[in-house]
């Protein structure tokens, strides 16, 4: 936040009305404790040793790459799988030391949850360690238009993201107030502004920010620190973002529409959006560095800050810049970005009266279960058939 004000004060002091060697003056100070920050001396850390970690959502993307490191940094990692005799897990036994455990842990089954903290507690027990921290990663995603998804898929995006990470909290919270440890909850900058196309996510990472502010603030009795990492976009990283999954994904949501909302929007609306999104995916970036850091300092810096938004040096900027920004500004933004080729078939043609619409504007689909995935997939990778990690 520091470094922000010092921006904005730079940038105030560009637009000054006076000499170049007035505004270099005034710049001075501002430059020089910009420096101070970046240069000055290194923040104190914390050993792994005698340490564990729990990481729910291993069995791809993030979740995976992170139990991989947390293991090479020297912690005892428990990589929480949705299938613990999947691929992802299968590799993280056979490429990680004896160090880490697979558990078999559905966040969104409270019997499974449950029984991996048991399994946690003996471990570390009978190796006089201690649960240090739990990192919740665990996240699937809903694509489309809020008008064109089921309230039932909004649920269920919930369930994991929401309650799910609740739920794992809940678990491990007695061992990590022994420790005196950390809570690391995975939520993104879909946090901090939200994005079209991408309601569901964007309402529960929402959830997870303030559901992390107010545990950070209960926790502080027991010295335990509650943090947040925002990843920016690293689609890049996954397999899953391909044009031909989100095509697959969104035609899915699509047919499950009433034929009246389907005409309003048009087809030429919808293979904009598919456009779009497919776009999006492929600036995403490849490197999941910034993350798996961003983690570590969470878990290891004595005094560690609340939030850390993951991502490239300037882009941090950007989006500190974009979040201190009026709401009505970004707004603007988006719809100039969209421009008049975006608007829906029926904001083109002339005003008419058209019959009453359909009280069906959405999917009539059943609620879903772990084996439905139309339109939720795991926001990191594969279809999510359940959680399998950001």
């Amino acid at each position: 936040m520091g470094s922000l004000v010092l921006f904005i004060y730079l940038f105030v002091v560009y637009l000054l009305p006076c000499t170049l060697w007035v505004r270099l003056i005034a710049a001075v100070p501002a430059v020089a404790l910009l420096l101070l920050t970046w240069l000055g001396p290194p923040e104190k850390r914390l050993g792994s040793a005698g340490k564990a970690v729990v990481v729910t959502g291993c069995d791809t993307g993030i979740g995976n790459a992170l139990a991989r490191y947390l293991d090479k940094l020297g912690y005892r990692v428990f990589a929480g799988c949705l299938y613990a005799d999947g691929e992802g897990a299968t590799e993280l036994r056979g490429q990680c030391s004896d160090r880490l455990h697979v558990l078999q842990m559905d966040v969104t089954d409270a019997h499974q949850v449950s029984s991996a903290a048991a399994q946690v507690h003996k471990i570390v027990r009978d190796n006089s360690e201690s649960l240090w921290g739990v990192v919740n990663n665990a996240a699937v995603n809903g694509l489309g238009e809020l008008e064109w998804i089921s309230l039932d898929q909004f649920k269920w995006v919930t369930e994991v993201n929401l309650w799910g990470s609740i739920r794992v909290i809940q678990a491990f919270l007695p061992l990590i107030r022994r420790s005196k440890g950390r809570v690391v909850n995975m939520s993104s900058i879909s946090g901090r502004m939200s994005f079209p196309c991408n309601s569901p996510y964007c309402l529960t990472k929402y959830a997870v920010e303030a559901m992390s502010d107010s545990l950070r603030h209960e926790m502080y009795k027991w010295d335990v620190k509650v943090v947040l990492v925002e990843p920016a976009n690293f689609a890049g990283a996954t397999n899953f973002f391909k044009k031909e999954n989100i095509e697959k994904i969104l035609r899915g949501v699509w047919s499950k529409m009433s034929d009246s909302l389907k005409e309003e929007y048009g087809t030429e609306y919808f293979d904009y959006v598919l456009q779009s999104m497919c776009s999006w995916s492929g600036q995403g970036s490849s490197d999941l560095q910034p993350v798996l850091t961003a983690v570590e300092d969470a878990l290891t810096v004595q005094q560690p800050r609340e939030r850390y938004v993951a991502a490239p040096f300037a882009v941090q900027y950007i989006l500190h810049m974009l979040f201190a920004l009026p709401t009505s500004w970004v707004d603007m933004g988006f719809t100039f970005m969209c421009g008049r080729s975006s608007l829906p078939q029926a904001k083109k043609e002339p005003e008419s009266h058209p019959e009453a619409p359909s009280t069906t504007t959405s999917s009539s689909a059943s609620p879903l279960t772990p084996d439905e995935n139309d339109n939720i997939i795991n926001v990191n990778g594969s279809a999510a058939n359940g959680n399998l990690g950001q």
